[in-house]
């Protein structure tokens, strides 16, 4: 969901002004709302499978009253639907657009710019330009992946290694589009965007993580005899908590999990496409890194300036006003303890199941793979439980003992399995 509001006073009186807005909503294909005040566009099925902004479902709600100084106050509320789409930047600048047309309509005054007609458009052929690279990329890598690894298992590394280079000539091809001349660039010279408040791109990334996350944990379970299905019970576990808590913490456990996980692919894996894809995680995962860096030092900033709230001789507002901050996370003081339940939990499940797997080793009865299965659950939380704890500690959440004693845990599961597939 597009949020967007916008709060003007006009020099004319309130007929003049909603004979403004009428027109200008004919004008731009709005239709009048099922409430007072309120007008729509476009269809919220329809807006399921738009490639253009322009063609999103959306509503307006336009507050119009005469103001005790004969002026009129007029408040604009935006809601565009966004559910089944990827929403660019280029995409929040044009509803921007549209709605500085709409107050530069109602003062009447002719605003200068792009069609945004044709800015719809434009930014819609890019959109689909860079989906299909990133297609046509997937597809490649699967069929080059496939005949140079002849087993479905090096289709896969390549069908995302594909997807990664492909999301990249996108990235670069987009960005190349907003700088040509045409009706994208023109739109943004003349409505400049200022950059997304810290806040807004922590928790957007957040929910971007959990929702990849969970889909691919779920891909995982669903395809357990090439995917693991353990790894996905991990990513699914690790998603929802990305819904939870609102902390930088879990780009430690996120790095955490990319790096072993090209640590698998790249040493255990023996495919020569799960190496590729090994260096491309490598290189995620350090990524990762450099953004807990940025959002941590804006929660550690915004704790500060909630200590200094509560203190009666802390600095005036303006003194940290240009500092990036986060608010508190509300759930911080679960987080350390979570790390401890999944490293209890996960070290005497692994060591259970690993009893079990010697008592049953000679027989061939189902329960084996079952606690093989128990097997990679555990160590799948150890590792969790280990970068929970880490994360928690570097954010220095409070319970810093729970924190260290899941780390301790942890830690001492995954190095146990480490050794156990060292000694082979």
């Amino acid at each position: 969901m597009i949020t967007i509001e916008r709060a003007l006073v006009v020099e004319a009186d309130e007929s003049t002004v909603r004979q403004r807005l009428l027109a200008h909503m004919q004008k731009t294909g709005y239709r009048p709302g099922n409430e007072p005040d309120t007008f729509t566009r476009g269809s919220k099925f329809g807006s399921l499978f738009a490639w253009k902004p322009g063609d999103l479902y959306a509503s307006i709600v336009a507050h119009v009253r005469r103001t005790p100084d004969w002026t009129t106050a007029v408040d604009l509320a935006y809601r565009v639907q966004t559910t089944g789409q990827l929403i660019t930047p280029a995409d929040r600048g044009y509803w921007n657009a549209e709605a500085d047309a709409l107050v530069a309509g109602l003062t009447g005054v002719e605003q200068a710019g792009a069609d945004l007609t044709q800015v719809s458009a434009a930014i819609g052929k890019m959109s689909t330009t860079s989906a299909l690279i990133v297609l046509v990329g997937m597809l490649l890598g699967l069929i080059l992946g496939g005949a140079l690894g002849q087993s479905i298992s090096s289709g896969i590394a390549g069908l995302l290694i594909g997807g990664l280079l492909g999301g990249l000539l996108g990235q670069i091809y987009r960005r190349g589009q907003l700088k040509k001349p045409g009706a994208v660039h023109a739109m943004q010279t003349a409505v400049p965007q200022a950059p997304a408040a810290i806040e807004e791109v922590f928790k957007r990334d957040l929910r971007s993580w959990g929702l990849w996350l969970i889909v691919t944990g779920v891909i995982s379970l669903a395809t357990s005899g090439l995917l693991s299905g353990s790894w996905g019970v991990m990513l699914i576990l690790l998603g929802a908590g990305s819904f939870v808590f609102r902390t930088p913490a879990l780009y430690i456990v996120y790095g955490t999990t990319l790096l072993w996980a090209a640590v698998s692919n790249g040493l255990l894996s023996g495919d020569g496409m799960w190496g590729a894809f090994a260096v491309l995680q490598v290189f995620l995962a350090f990524r990762i890194f450099f953004q807990f860096r940025r959002f941590n030092r804006a929660y550690q900033a915004g704790a500060n300036v909630a200590l200094q709230r509560l203190d009666a001789l802390s600095q005036p507002a303006d003194r940290v006003s240009e500092v990036e901050t986060l608010p508190p996370d509300r759930y911080a003081s679960f987080f350390p303890w979570v790390s401890l339940a999944l490293g209890v939990f996960g070290l005497f499940s692994l060591l259970a199941s690993f009893v079990g797997q010697v008592i049953y080793m000679d027989s061939n009865l189902p329960i084996l793979d079952t606690l093989y299965f128990i097997f990679d659950v555990a160590f799948n939380l150890c590792l969790m439980s280990f970068a929970c704890g880490l994360g928690a500690l570097l954010v220095r959440h409070r319970f810093k003992g729970a924190s260290i004693a899941g780390m301790i845990f942890g830690g001492l599961g995954t190095l146990a399995v480490i050794v156990l597939l060292v000694l082979g």
